[in-house]
């Protein structure tokens, strides 16, 4: 991917023709190729349950060290099953309140930076989470440097920062094994540090793998 532009005018225009690829009509169909999910792509994307849970996340690309990049959180350990978990920042939809509301309010509780409403470009597919119950909204933003942030001890252990461009890195790519019942499932995931990413979290970014694909493959062709 490219790099963040000193110039503000090509930057602009780059963040455009991606959020112009942000929408209610992203992938719904599984993944092909070495991003697929495998035994757990079902759970991650079958129909949610009738009272599954409401939740939302964000996903932030700003400047980072001179390429555009997003925040993840280790989740601290607070005794549930998502407890330690490389994820993006974001949490439950409370009554009153838009899925969208709920993902600022919630990546600045957890982050302590601010996300304007008019800095939120898009929408990526739901992803449900089978194990936990919930049906999870993701939106995607766009912003200038940060340079100050507070994230809460209470709900996060560390703040991560991936660069856009390791998703198409194959040296990170790796698997999990995972027992749910007795069962070994195998499922896809990235390596951050000396920690998976995996689940829900990247089948999301998958997702949005596919969405910048899609941006790219449109504006060559318009080339």
């Amino acid at each position: 991917m490219k790099s963040f532009a000193s110039n503000n005018a090509a930057s602009a225009t780059w963040t455009r023709s991606l959020c112009a690829q942000l929408g209610p009509t992203l992938p719904q169909q599984p993944i092909p190729g070495p991003y697929g999910p495998q035994l757990v792509y079902a759970r991650h994307h079958g129909p949610p349950r009738h009272d599954a849970r409401l939740a939302s996340v964000l996903i932030h690309l700003f400047p980072h060290d001179g390429v555009w990049s997003f925040p993840l959180v280790r989740r601290a350990d607070v005794g549930d099953v998502h407890s330690g978990q490389i994820g993006l920042p974001g949490g439950m939809i409370e009554p009153q309140e838009t899925a969208l509301d709920a993902a600022r309010r919630e990546f600045e509780e957890e982050t302590g930076v601010a996300i304007a409403a008019d800095q939120v470009q898009g929408e990526l597919s739901p992803v449900f989470i089978y194990v936990s119950n919930f049906w999870v909204r993701c939106f995607v933003s766009f912003g200038p440097e940060i340079t100050q942030w507070s994230p809460c001890d209470r709900e996060v252990a560390e703040l991560l920062f991936l660069p856009l461009g390791e998703l198409w890195n194959e040296q990170i790519r790796s698997t999990i094994d995972v027992n749910r019942r007795g069962l070994q499932l195998a499922g896809p995931a990235l390596e951050i540090g000396d920690r998976l990413l995996w689940g829900a979290t990247y089948h999301i970014l998958m997702n949005f793998v596919q969405t910048l694909r899609a941006g790219q493959s449109g504006q060559e062709n318009a080339a």
